[in-house]
């Protein structure tokens, strides 16, 4: 009896025991899964050429005439660029304003390579990035496509010409001022800037291959300058008239 009684008090320690582990591993992965980030969200280029695992779903393509392929989250920016095989890749360019930091990855075959180049400012998001770099692969060995998307010239953009008058519509999240730049790309020289609610006298709207590019040219300085057209609009903004009165 008293062995029996011995075997049941055995019985019940190692069954108490599977409990408070199983609760334990249920507890460590129920916290684990508190951490896991956001599954990646697989880019392919509309040409079918290569693909990329991009950090969430905040990544989008944007226009860039400098660069094959460009995506953004809105703070950090990831490029890749087509060469030959046995061409001089270029090094990546040092960390610069907005950007702290800078990586790259490539892929390769017999004839051709992909570089994916990262520029950061949130910091937090360095590693998905880093691990979105490391996921470029090739899809299509015959690269032709992309060969013919990644050689935009200076003959493939116009300017039409245009008189209006548009109004800065900058929120102060986005800094609360344009920026006017030498040329239509936010890589050209910075010339100034213009407080919201500034009238803009627009004297060109940018066009690639017909298609309008999103930047527009205007008077400046008794010059010429090129701003994003995201930033202007029909009206003056309201919270622009508000700080007027005061």
């Amino acid at each position: 009896m008293a062995e029996y009684r011995g075997n049941r008090i055995r019985a019940w320690m190692t069954t108490r025991t599977a409990k408070r582990g199983f609760l334990a591993v249920l507890a460590l992965i129920l916290l684990l899964g508190t951490a896991i980030p956001a599954a990646a969200v697989p880019f392919t280029s509309t040409d079918g050429v290569i693909s990329i695992n991009l950090p969430n779903g905040n990544w989008s393509e944007i226009e860039d005439p400098d660069h094959w392929i460009a995506l953004s989250d809105g703070s950090n920016l990831i490029t890749i660029q087509h060469f030959s095989n046995g061409e001089k890749l270029p090094a990546i360019p040092a960390a610069a304003s907005p950007y702290i930091r800078t990586m790259s990855a490539s892929v390769s075959t017999e004839n051709e390579v992909f570089v994916a180049f990262a520029y950061i400012t949130d910091t937090d998001a360095a590693y998905d990035i880093y691990e979105a770099l490391t996921s470029l692969r090739i899809l299509q060995y015959d690269t032709k496509t992309a060969a013919a998307r990644s050689s935009v010239t200076a003959s493939d953009f116009s300017v039409s010409p245009a008189d209006m008058t548009l109004y800065v519509n900058v929120s102060e999240e986005d800094g609360g001022a344009l920026n006017v730049r030498k040329g239509f790309s936010t890589k050209s020289d910075l010339l100034g800037k213009l407080d919201n609610g500034t009238a803009v006298q627009i004297t060109g709207i940018v066009q690639l291959r017909g298609d309008d590019y999103g930047w527009y040219r205007i008077d400046y300085n008794g010059g010429s300058g090129y701003v994003s057209a995201d930033y202007l609009s029909g009206e003056t903004p309201v919270y622009a008239e508000e700080q007027e009165e005061y």
